[in-house]
């Protein structure tokens, strides 16, 4: 699922997919590629869709 961020600084729109941001495969923080300032990332919103998508477990 492509997830896209957007840098509040330079405007560039940066596309990571959920599977990645999720799976620890990306660098934190994770920097944009155009200007290379911090990228704001919603971790909550993240683990949300994560969560309903089945990629993580909770504990019930």
């Amino acid at each position: 699922m492509p997830i896209f961020l957007t840098c509040t600084v330079c405007g560039h729109v940066h596309s990571e997919t959920l599977q990645d941001l999720v799976s620890g495969k990306l660098p934190l923080p994770l920097l944009c590629p155009a200007c290379h300032h911090e990228l704001a990332v919603d971790r909550e919103w993240i683990a949300d869709q994560a969560e309903r998508m089945g990629l993580t477990q909770t504990a019930r």
